[in-house]
């Protein structure tokens, strides 16, 4: 229990340094661009790949990317239904409600708590995710705002494929 305890103090004192270090002005706006995109695409495929090669996966595995998907399908379905009768509205509710974060937050803490099996299980849940947080909410959102009839998937395809994070996903399971 302490060595729990210790890893969760460490990481909570990294976010509390690091909020810290923003208000006393250590870091300027354009920092975070640089910052988020060393993340996401360098550090967060990095970890991918590392963690999916660390882990010997079952088929049944691959059930949770049904389950990240279907928990944003879920989340648009309410954030139409909390939207009311205005496009606009509803159009915000389901762009904004949908899709969940975890790559740049949860990910260490799951590798650090659970090791790569659990980053692999982590990931699965977030390839499902990523569908719908990284083009679907979008292309449904546009499509009620604009109050389209057609759905079409060339937009989302196009706007997944662009994300550094899903094709390392991809990969690795084509790889597997």
């Amino acid at each position: 229990m302490e060595a729990i305890l210790m890893r969760a103090s460490s990481f909570m004192a990294v976010i509390l340094l690091g909020y810290v270090l923003k208000k006393r002005g250590f870091f300027k706006e354009e920092d975070f661009y640089v910052m988020s995109k060393i993340m996401v695409k360098i550090t967060l495929p990095a970890s991918i790949v590392v963690n999916f090669s660390q882990t010997k996966m079952e088929m049944s595995m691959f059930l949770i990317c049904l389950l990240g998907f279907g928990g944003g399908v879920l989340y648009m379905i309410l954030g139409w239904i909390m939207g009311g009768k205005n496009t606009d509205e509803k159009g915000f509710q389901i762009l904004n409600l949908s899709g969940y974060s975890i790559g740049g937050f949860t990910l260490p803490f799951t590798s650090s708590f659970f090791g790569p099996t659990g980053v692999v299980v982590t990931s699965l849940f977030d390839t499902g995710n990523a569908i719908i947080s990284l083009g679907g909410s979008y292309s449904i959102a546009s499509m009620v705002k604009n109050k389209e009839k057609r759905f079409s998937l060339i937009p989302l395809c196009k706007t997944l494929l662009k994300s550094v994070p899903f094709d390392v996903y991809l990969i690795m399971y084509i790889l597997y």
